[in-house]
């Protein structure tokens, strides 16, 4: 069996393959799928055949989850190509038996991420270098003018490497992007909350008419889904909206200036490096989600 295998503690995507009836899932070696998490049990559910369908199995009071809905211990939940498994910080979908063609995208998209994080990593080291911060050993935050100094630097940086940076991979940062400010938007008029302006990282590194183009498209991307925008329906909302995003956005992106694209890139980047360097590297992201309630670090 074929599955994809998404950490949203790393947004990296792998595409791997299990064997078995049942395929176990947890966090000890001896599964079928490994997952290295404080927050996966070591036996922590199973995927197993009844008659010619598939179901999830909870093994662990930890919490697994089935498109949205919660897989009670006892109870197994039937499953389908394609439906989420959720699972800590994993998310797991079914996409093929061996043997049958699996879409050719998953490959492709896992190359050009990986080649994104390269892209971060280097401009991380650049700035580090320009910065000599390796020797200073932390960023004064209290101190404008260094970090006016360290912003310059890193616009300076990511100018030049984003400008070389090949359609495919601005594609898929732009996506990544996006679904993430359609999710929290979701999430925010589900609780009456409506956002207007959708800003990451610093302000001096924003521009203006590019962030107003990008406030639209979100608009756009939500006002098209069939939503229900009621506080009880936050879960089935998300549910809509991960089903339809792709499709939307496949429609919406060609109307994107080339210079908007490339600035979603350049200034996404930025935000993962600014978190890093003056917040909490990935748990910023966390914080700054209407849908998170609670953050525990474990270890």
């Amino acid at each position: 069996m074929q599955f994809w295998l998404y950490d949203h503690g790393n947004n990296l995507r792998h595409t791997l393959e299990a064997e078995g009836d049942p395929i176990n899932i947890g966090r000890d070696d001896g599964c079928d799928i490994v997952l290295k998490s404080a927050f996966v049990a070591p036996r922590h559910a199973r995927i197993l055949r009844k008659g010619n369908r598939m179901v999830v199995e909870a093994l662990s009071q930890a919490g697994t989850r089935v498109a949205n809905r919660e897989v009670q211990k006892g109870a197994p939940m039937l499953v389908d190509f394609g439906d989420e498994i959720q699972i800590g910080q994993f998310t797991i979908a079914i996409v093929g038996r061996n043997g049958e063609a699996v879409d050719t995208r998953t490959a492709d998209e896992d190359r050009l991420q990986a080649r994104l994080m390269e892209l971060e990593q280097n401009v991380h080291a650049e700035l580090l270098e320009r910065m000599n911060l390796r020797v200073t050993g932390n960023i004064r935050k209290d101190d404008d003018a260094f970090l006016n100094q360290v912003l310059f630097h890193l616009d300076e940086v990511l100018s030049s490497r984003v400008n070389a940076l090949e359609p495919d991979m601005i594609r898929l940062a732009c996506m990544h992007h996006l679904h993430r400010l359609v999710t929290a938007e979701v999430v925010r008029q589900c609780q009456g909350k409506v956002q207007t302006e959708y800003k990451s990282g610093d302000d001096r590194l924003l521009n203006a008419a590019f962030e107003t183009q990008i406030t639209e498209l979100v608009t756009s991307l939500v006002d098209m889904m069939p939503l229900l925008f009621d506080p009880s329906s936050v879960s089935e909302d998300l549910a809509v909206a991960e089903d339809s995003f792709e499709e939307l956005f496949e429609k919406e992106y060609p109307t994107l200036d080339r210079e908007v694209t490339r600035y979603v890139v350049q200034r996404t980047v930025a935000k993962d490096i600014q978190d890093i360097m003056l917040g909490l590297g990935p748990l910023q992201d966390l914080l700054e989600m209407p849908s998170v309630s609670e953050i525990m670090v474990v270890g």
